[in-house]
Protein backbone atom coordinates (compact mmCIF):
# COMPACT_ATOMS: atom_id res chain seq x y z
CA UNK A 1 0.00 0.00 0.00
CA UNK A 2 1.31 3.68 -0.74
CA UNK A 3 0.95 4.35 2.55
CA UNK A 4 1.13 8.53 2.41
CA UNK A 5 1.77 9.02 -1.41
CA UNK A 6 0.37 11.68 -3.02
CA UNK A 7 -1.86 9.71 -5.16
CA UNK A 8 -3.44 7.50 -2.43
CA UNK A 9 -6.07 10.35 -2.82
CA UNK A 10 -9.88 11.01 -3.02
CA UNK A 11 -10.93 14.68 -3.22
CA UNK A 12 -12.81 14.24 -0.29
CA UNK A 13 -12.64 11.40 1.91
CA UNK A 14 -15.07 8.81 3.18
CA UNK A 15 -13.20 7.34 5.74
CA UNK A 16 -14.79 8.51 8.50
CA UNK A 17 -18.30 8.82 7.21
CA UNK A 18 -18.86 5.71 9.74
CA UNK A 19 -17.84 5.82 13.25
CA UNK A 20 -16.45 1.92 13.69
CA UNK A 21 -16.07 -0.49 16.97
CA UNK A 22 -13.27 -2.35 17.85
CA UNK A 23 -14.08 -6.40 17.75
CA UNK A 24 -13.56 -6.81 21.46
CA UNK A 25 -16.40 -3.82 22.15
CA UNK A 26 -18.82 -5.79 19.93
CA UNK A 27 -22.10 -7.79 21.11
CA UNK A 28 -23.66 -9.98 19.11
CA UNK A 29 -23.90 -10.33 14.95
CA UNK A 30 -26.65 -9.98 13.07
CA UNK A 31 -25.27 -12.81 10.55
CA UNK A 32 -25.35 -16.62 11.66
CA UNK A 33 -22.86 -17.90 13.39
CA UNK A 34 -21.40 -20.15 11.08
CA UNK A 35 -21.58 -16.97 7.66
CA UNK A 36 -18.62 -18.55 5.91
CA UNK A 37 -16.16 -15.85 4.82
CA UNK A 38 -13.27 -16.02 2.71
CA UNK A 39 -9.85 -15.83 3.79
CA UNK A 40 -7.33 -15.38 0.67
CA UNK A 41 -3.47 -14.73 0.58
CA UNK A 42 -1.76 -13.34 -1.91
CA UNK A 43 0.54 -15.87 -4.29
CA UNK A 44 4.41 -14.48 -3.65
CA UNK A 45 5.13 -16.02 -7.29
CA UNK A 46 1.62 -14.54 -9.75
CA UNK A 47 0.77 -12.05 -7.33
CA UNK A 48 -2.72 -13.17 -7.36
CA UNK A 49 -5.10 -14.19 -4.89
CA UNK A 50 -6.76 -17.69 -3.61
CA UNK A 51 -8.49 -19.15 -0.76
CA UNK A 52 -6.43 -20.37 2.30
CA UNK A 53 -9.06 -21.26 4.35
CA UNK A 54 -13.06 -20.06 5.48
CA UNK A 55 -13.07 -18.34 9.26
CA UNK A 56 -17.20 -18.01 10.23
CA UNK A 57 -18.15 -14.29 10.87
CA UNK A 58 -16.89 -14.51 14.93
CA UNK A 59 -13.34 -13.51 12.65
CA UNK A 60 -12.27 -10.23 14.12
CA UNK A 61 -11.33 -9.35 10.27
CA UNK A 62 -14.76 -9.69 9.25
CA UNK A 63 -16.41 -7.44 12.55
CA UNK A 64 -14.68 -4.59 13.47
CA UNK A 65 -15.67 -2.27 10.69
CA UNK A 66 -19.32 -3.10 11.83
CA UNK A 67 -21.04 0.60 11.69
CA UNK A 68 -22.48 1.82 15.34
CA UNK A 69 -24.95 4.01 13.21
CA UNK A 70 -28.73 3.41 13.62
CA UNK A 71 -31.31 2.14 10.74
CA UNK A 72 -28.22 0.49 9.33
CA UNK A 73 -29.45 -2.91 7.48
CA UNK A 74 -27.03 -5.31 6.65
CA UNK A 75 -26.55 -6.33 3.17
CA UNK A 76 -28.38 -9.83 2.45
CA UNK A 77 -26.79 -12.82 3.40
CA UNK A 78 -27.83 -15.18 0.84
CA UNK A 79 -27.45 -12.81 -1.84
CA UNK A 80 -23.89 -12.02 -0.56
CA UNK A 81 -23.48 -15.76 -0.98
CA UNK A 82 -25.08 -16.38 -4.48
CA UNK A 83 -22.80 -13.24 -5.72
CA UNK A 84 -19.92 -14.51 -4.32
CA UNK A 85 -18.35 -16.98 -6.72
CA UNK A 86 -18.95 -14.37 -9.69
CA UNK A 87 -17.50 -11.61 -7.24
CA UNK A 88 -14.11 -13.48 -6.19
CA UNK A 89 -13.43 -14.59 -9.46
CA UNK A 90 -13.54 -11.15 -10.75
CA UNK A 91 -11.80 -9.79 -8.28
CA UNK A 92 -8.67 -12.19 -8.95
CA UNK A 93 -8.64 -11.55 -12.67
CA UNK A 94 -8.29 -7.76 -11.95
CA UNK A 95 -6.33 -8.16 -9.18
CA UNK A 96 -3.44 -10.42 -10.59
CA UNK A 97 -0.60 -8.07 -9.57
CA UNK A 98 1.10 -5.55 -6.77
CA UNK A 99 1.68 -3.38 -9.28
CA UNK A 100 2.66 0.56 -8.13
CA UNK A 101 1.96 2.17 -11.64
CA UNK A 102 -1.48 0.71 -11.78
CA UNK A 103 -2.19 1.66 -8.43
CA UNK A 104 -1.22 5.40 -9.49
CA UNK A 105 -3.66 4.99 -12.21
CA UNK A 106 -6.43 3.75 -10.59
CA UNK A 107 -6.39 6.24 -7.74
CA UNK A 108 -6.26 8.99 -10.91
CA UNK A 109 -9.48 7.43 -12.31
CA UNK A 110 -10.78 7.95 -8.59
CA UNK A 111 -10.12 11.40 -8.24
CA UNK A 112 -11.80 12.11 -11.89
CA UNK A 113 -14.78 10.86 -10.93
CA UNK A 114 -14.95 12.41 -7.72
CA UNK A 115 -18.73 13.44 -6.50
CA UNK A 116 -17.40 16.50 -5.33
CA UNK A 117 -16.77 17.60 -9.10
CA UNK A 118 -20.92 16.99 -9.75
CA UNK A 119 -21.03 19.49 -6.52
CA UNK A 120 -18.86 21.91 -8.42
CA UNK A 121 -20.36 21.85 -11.88
CA UNK A 122 -23.56 24.12 -11.33
CA UNK A 123 -21.97 26.70 -10.06
CA UNK A 124 -19.04 26.65 -12.51
CA UNK A 125 -21.51 27.20 -15.45
CA UNK A 126 -23.68 29.67 -13.53
CA UNK A 127 -20.42 31.87 -13.09
CA UNK A 128 -20.01 31.50 -17.13
CA UNK A 129 -23.11 32.34 -17.75
CA UNK A 130 -23.97 28.78 -19.20
CA UNK A 131 -27.59 29.04 -17.62
CA UNK A 132 -29.31 26.37 -19.53
CA UNK A 133 -26.82 23.41 -18.95
CA UNK A 134 -26.35 24.83 -15.35
CA UNK A 135 -30.13 24.10 -14.75
CA UNK A 136 -29.44 20.85 -16.05
CA UNK A 137 -26.69 20.02 -14.10
CA UNK A 138 -27.95 21.76 -10.85
CA UNK A 139 -30.79 19.07 -10.77
CA UNK A 140 -28.68 16.28 -11.81
CA UNK A 141 -26.58 17.18 -8.74
CA UNK A 142 -29.51 17.18 -6.06
CA UNK A 143 -30.78 13.64 -7.12
CA UNK A 144 -26.88 12.48 -7.37
CA UNK A 145 -26.31 13.54 -3.91
CA UNK A 146 -29.52 12.20 -2.38
CA UNK A 147 -30.13 9.05 -4.41
CA UNK A 148 -26.63 7.96 -4.16
CA UNK A 149 -25.96 8.38 -0.28
CA UNK A 150 -29.18 6.57 0.03
CA UNK A 151 -28.21 2.70 -0.25
CA UNK A 152 -24.86 4.11 1.38
CA UNK A 153 -26.35 5.29 4.40
CA UNK A 154 -28.57 2.78 5.06
CA UNK A 155 -27.68 -0.96 3.63
CA UNK A 156 -24.45 -2.21 4.86
CA UNK A 157 -21.79 -4.29 2.61
CA UNK A 158 -18.54 -4.85 4.01
CA UNK A 159 -16.04 -3.85 1.40
CA UNK A 160 -13.83 -6.78 0.16
CA UNK A 161 -10.22 -5.80 1.97
CA UNK A 162 -12.31 -5.57 5.36
CA UNK A 163 -13.09 -9.34 4.60
CA UNK A 164 -10.00 -10.46 3.27
CA UNK A 165 -11.40 -11.30 -0.01
CA UNK A 166 -9.30 -8.84 -1.79
CA UNK A 167 -5.89 -6.84 -1.36
CA UNK A 168 -6.25 -3.81 0.60
CA UNK A 169 -4.67 -0.78 -1.62
CA UNK A 170 -7.12 1.74 -0.28
CA UNK A 171 -8.62 1.96 3.24
CA UNK A 172 -12.17 3.13 2.87
CA UNK A 173 -13.75 2.59 5.03
CA UNK A 174 -18.02 3.18 4.31
CA UNK A 175 -20.66 0.46 2.85
CA UNK A 176 -19.22 -0.70 -0.27
CA UNK A 177 -22.67 -0.92 -2.17
CA UNK A 178 -23.11 0.41 -4.24
CA UNK A 179 -20.36 1.68 -6.17
CA UNK A 180 -20.64 5.34 -6.17
CA UNK A 181 -17.23 6.26 -8.32
CA UNK A 182 -19.11 3.88 -10.94
CA UNK A 183 -22.07 5.75 -10.48
CA UNK A 184 -20.63 9.10 -10.74
CA UNK A 185 -18.53 7.65 -13.79
CA UNK A 186 -21.80 6.81 -15.37
CA UNK A 187 -22.85 10.76 -14.62
CA UNK A 188 -20.31 12.37 -15.55
CA UNK A 189 -20.68 10.81 -18.99
CA UNK A 190 -23.86 12.04 -19.70
CA UNK A 191 -23.04 15.37 -18.28
CA UNK A 192 -20.11 15.18 -21.44
CA UNK A 193 -22.92 13.96 -23.95
CA UNK A 194 -25.80 16.26 -22.62
CA UNK A 195 -22.98 19.54 -22.87
CA UNK A 196 -22.10 18.23 -26.06
CA UNK A 197 -25.65 18.18 -27.62
CA UNK A 198 -26.09 21.82 -25.70
CA UNK A 199 -23.10 23.76 -27.68
CA UNK A 200 -23.62 22.10 -30.78
CA UNK A 201 -27.26 22.09 -30.78
CA UNK A 202 -27.37 18.44 -32.01
CA UNK A 203 -30.57 16.22 -31.45
CA UNK A 204 -28.97 12.86 -32.32
CA UNK A 205 -26.69 10.47 -30.66
CA UNK A 206 -23.72 9.69 -31.82
CA UNK A 207 -21.45 6.56 -32.35
CA UNK A 208 -19.14 7.80 -29.48
CA UNK A 209 -21.44 8.39 -26.61
CA UNK A 210 -22.20 4.73 -26.17
CA UNK A 211 -19.28 4.06 -26.11
CA UNK A 212 -17.99 6.89 -23.75
CA UNK A 213 -20.23 5.24 -20.88
CA UNK A 214 -19.37 1.56 -21.63
CA UNK A 215 -15.49 2.71 -21.52
CA UNK A 216 -15.56 4.97 -18.21
CA UNK A 217 -17.78 2.07 -16.63
CA UNK A 218 -14.92 -0.30 -17.10
CA UNK A 219 -12.12 1.78 -16.19
CA UNK A 220 -14.19 2.63 -12.77
CA UNK A 221 -14.70 -0.63 -12.25
CA UNK A 222 -11.26 -1.81 -12.83
CA UNK A 223 -9.86 1.26 -10.68
CA UNK A 224 -12.53 0.00 -7.44
CA UNK A 225 -11.86 -3.35 -7.95
CA UNK A 226 -7.99 -3.29 -8.49
CA UNK A 227 -7.95 -0.60 -4.85
CA UNK A 228 -9.62 -3.84 -3.21
CA UNK A 229 -12.74 -1.43 -2.04
CA UNK A 230 -15.58 -2.53 -4.05
CA UNK A 231 -17.04 -6.13 -5.41
CA UNK A 232 -17.65 -6.44 -9.21
CA UNK A 233 -21.60 -6.71 -8.47
CA UNK A 234 -20.87 -3.34 -6.61
CA UNK A 235 -19.98 -1.61 -9.62
CA UNK A 236 -22.88 -3.11 -11.65
CA UNK A 237 -25.47 -2.17 -9.31
CA UNK A 238 -23.69 1.20 -9.26
CA UNK A 239 -23.52 1.95 -13.10
CA UNK A 240 -27.30 0.86 -12.75
CA UNK A 241 -28.10 3.66 -10.27
CA UNK A 242 -26.19 6.13 -12.04
CA UNK A 243 -28.62 5.60 -15.47
CA UNK A 244 -31.44 6.04 -12.95
CA UNK A 245 -30.23 9.17 -11.68
CA UNK A 246 -29.96 10.68 -14.74
CA UNK A 247 -33.54 9.99 -15.80
CA UNK A 248 -34.58 11.24 -12.66
CA UNK A 249 -32.39 14.52 -13.01
CA UNK A 250 -33.81 15.52 -16.51
CA UNK A 251 -37.13 14.61 -14.93
CA UNK A 252 -36.95 17.07 -12.48
CA UNK A 253 -35.72 19.61 -14.53
CA UNK A 254 -38.49 19.36 -17.18
CA UNK A 255 -40.62 19.93 -14.00
CA UNK A 256 -38.71 22.86 -12.77
CA UNK A 257 -38.70 24.96 -16.09
CA UNK A 258 -42.50 24.37 -16.34
CA UNK A 259 -42.65 26.76 -13.99
CA UNK A 260 -39.77 28.89 -15.42
CA UNK A 261 -38.56 29.64 -18.90
CA UNK A 262 -36.18 27.75 -20.16
CA UNK A 263 -32.78 29.39 -20.87
CA UNK A 264 -31.57 26.59 -23.70
CA UNK A 265 -33.43 29.04 -25.71
CA UNK A 266 -33.16 32.38 -24.05
CA UNK A 267 -36.34 32.60 -23.08
CA UNK A 268 -35.31 33.02 -19.27
CA UNK A 269 -33.77 36.55 -19.73
CA UNK A 270 -34.96 39.97 -19.94
CA UNK A 271 -34.15 42.45 -23.13
CA UNK A 272 -31.15 45.38 -21.44
CA UNK A 273 -33.11 48.56 -20.92
CA UNK A 274 -36.54 46.73 -20.42
CA UNK A 275 -38.42 47.30 -17.57
CA UNK A 276 -37.92 43.86 -17.33
CA UNK A 277 -34.17 43.84 -17.25
CA UNK A 278 -33.63 42.98 -13.48
CA UNK A 279 -30.80 45.23 -11.65
CA UNK A 280 -29.76 46.58 -8.20
CA UNK A 281 -31.89 48.84 -8.51
CA UNK A 282 -34.85 46.98 -9.12
CA UNK A 283 -34.18 43.39 -7.14
CA UNK A 284 -37.70 43.61 -5.26
CA UNK A 285 -39.30 42.81 -8.88
CA UNK A 286 -37.60 39.28 -8.27
CA UNK A 287 -39.09 36.36 -8.17
CA UNK A 288 -39.12 36.55 -4.40
CA UNK A 289 -41.97 33.85 -3.59
CA UNK A 290 -40.40 31.40 -5.28
CA UNK A 291 -37.08 32.43 -3.77
CA UNK A 292 -38.69 32.20 -0.27
CA UNK A 293 -39.65 28.97 -1.06
CA UNK A 294 -36.43 27.55 -2.07
CA UNK A 295 -35.03 29.10 0.95
CA UNK A 296 -37.70 27.52 3.61
CA UNK A 297 -37.39 24.20 1.79
CA UNK A 298 -33.48 23.94 1.78
CA UNK A 299 -33.69 24.73 5.70
CA UNK A 300 -35.73 21.67 6.28
CA UNK A 301 -33.79 19.48 3.88
CA UNK A 302 -30.37 20.42 5.82
CA UNK A 303 -32.00 20.08 9.30
CA UNK A 304 -33.47 16.78 8.31
CA UNK A 305 -30.10 15.45 7.16
CA UNK A 306 -28.15 16.33 9.70
CA UNK A 307 -30.33 15.62 13.02
CA UNK A 308 -29.90 12.47 14.85
CA UNK A 309 -30.42 9.66 14.75
CA UNK A 310 -30.24 10.03 10.66
CA UNK A 311 -27.01 11.98 10.15
CA UNK A 312 -27.42 11.50 6.28
CA UNK A 313 -24.19 12.19 4.58
CA UNK A 314 -21.18 13.74 6.41
CA UNK A 315 -20.36 15.72 3.42
CA UNK A 316 -24.25 17.34 3.35
CA UNK A 317 -22.51 20.64 4.39
CA UNK A 318 -20.18 21.06 1.05
CA UNK A 319 -23.19 19.28 -1.04
CA UNK A 320 -26.01 21.57 -0.64
CA UNK A 321 -23.94 24.15 0.36
CA UNK A 322 -23.17 24.30 -2.97
CA UNK A 323 -26.09 23.26 -4.78
CA UNK A 324 -28.58 24.87 -3.08
CA UNK A 325 -27.91 28.45 -3.29
CA UNK A 326 -27.16 27.43 -7.09
CA UNK A 327 -31.53 26.16 -7.41
CA UNK A 328 -32.32 29.71 -4.90
CA UNK A 329 -30.12 32.05 -8.14
CA UNK A 330 -31.94 30.20 -10.82
CA UNK A 331 -35.83 30.20 -9.12
CA UNK A 332 -35.11 34.30 -8.02
CA UNK A 333 -33.11 35.60 -10.88
CA UNK A 334 -33.88 33.35 -14.21
CA UNK A 335 -37.64 32.73 -13.67
CA UNK A 336 -39.94 35.89 -15.23
CA UNK A 337 -42.74 33.49 -14.33
CA UNK A 338 -41.96 34.01 -10.93
CA UNK A 339 -42.05 37.18 -10.44
CA UNK A 340 -44.95 40.24 -10.24
CA UNK A 341 -43.08 42.58 -12.81
CA UNK A 342 -41.87 39.24 -15.26
CA UNK A 343 -38.71 40.66 -14.43
CA UNK A 344 -35.20 38.32 -14.83
CA UNK A 345 -31.41 38.82 -15.80
CA UNK A 346 -30.22 39.88 -18.55
CA UNK A 347 -28.45 37.30 -20.95
CA UNK A 348 -24.85 36.82 -20.22
CA UNK A 349 -22.20 37.64 -22.55
CA UNK A 350 -20.92 34.39 -24.27
CA UNK A 351 -18.27 33.20 -25.14
CA UNK A 352 -16.98 33.52 -21.13
CA UNK A 353 -13.96 35.85 -20.93
CA UNK A 354 -11.02 34.05 -19.94
CA UNK A 355 -10.72 36.48 -16.62
CA UNK A 356 -14.06 34.60 -15.71
CA UNK A 357 -12.43 31.31 -15.32
CA UNK A 358 -10.37 31.61 -12.24
CA UNK A 359 -13.39 33.13 -10.25
CA UNK A 360 -15.86 29.87 -11.42
CA UNK A 361 -13.33 27.12 -10.09
CA UNK A 362 -11.71 29.08 -7.56
CA UNK A 363 -14.83 29.40 -5.29
CA UNK A 364 -16.30 25.54 -5.65
CA UNK A 365 -12.81 24.53 -4.50
CA UNK A 366 -12.16 26.54 -1.60
CA UNK A 367 -16.29 25.64 -0.45
CA UNK A 368 -15.41 21.89 -0.56
CA UNK A 369 -11.82 22.41 0.97
CA UNK A 370 -13.45 24.35 4.11
CA UNK A 371 -16.37 21.48 4.44
CA UNK A 372 -13.49 18.98 4.19
CA UNK A 373 -11.57 20.80 7.10
CA UNK A 374 -14.55 21.39 8.71
CA UNK A 375 -14.93 17.28 8.97
CA UNK A 376 -18.59 17.67 9.44
CA UNK A 377 -18.18 18.65 13.23
CA UNK A 378 -20.99 21.19 13.11
CA UNK A 379 -22.28 20.44 9.90
CA UNK A 380 -25.65 22.84 9.97
CA UNK A 381 -23.51 26.08 10.71
CA UNK A 382 -20.45 24.81 7.88
CA UNK A 383 -23.65 24.86 5.37
CA UNK A 384 -25.05 27.85 6.77
CA UNK A 385 -21.69 29.64 5.74
CA UNK A 386 -21.33 27.51 2.78
CA UNK A 387 -24.94 28.26 1.58
CA UNK A 388 -24.10 32.33 2.41
CA UNK A 389 -20.92 32.78 0.90
CA UNK A 390 -21.72 30.43 -2.42
CA UNK A 391 -25.03 32.27 -2.86
CA UNK A 392 -23.44 35.77 -2.37
CA UNK A 393 -20.49 35.11 -4.40
CA UNK A 394 -23.03 34.24 -7.65
CA UNK A 395 -25.23 37.22 -6.67
CA UNK A 396 -22.76 39.83 -6.46
CA UNK A 397 -20.51 38.15 -9.54
CA UNK A 398 -23.45 37.73 -12.17
CA UNK A 399 -25.30 41.38 -10.85
CA UNK A 400 -22.56 43.47 -11.04
CA UNK A 401 -19.33 41.81 -12.57
CA UNK A 402 -20.23 39.38 -15.47
CA UNK A 403 -20.84 40.87 -18.65
CA UNK A 404 -23.89 40.64 -20.14
CA UNK A 405 -24.74 40.23 -23.82
CA UNK A 406 -25.41 43.52 -25.63
CA UNK A 407 -25.89 41.58 -29.18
Amino acid sequence: RMSGSLLDLEFSSDEEEYQFQTHEDLKDSPYEDEAEVPLLEVSPVTGSMHSIALSTSNHESFQQYRPDKKWVWDFPLALDNFLRPFDDRIISWVQFTSNKALDIICNLITFAVAIEIIFALPFILFSLGVDGLASEFTYLGLITALLSQIPKRFIWRYRPWMVQRANKLRSTKTSSFPSRAVCCGIILSFAVCYAYCYFTELQIVWWWMPELFILMFFLTSFARIFLGVHYPSDCIFGAIQGVVICLIGSLFWQAAILGCSSCHNNECYSEIGSNEELTAQNLRDMSFLPFLAVLFLSLLLIVFMVMKPINFWRKCDRSLGLLLPCVAFQVGFLCPQGSLADSSLPAPQFPPPLWAYPFAVLIPLGTLLFGQKMKSRYPFISFTVLYVVVFSSLFIWRLFIYPVDSS
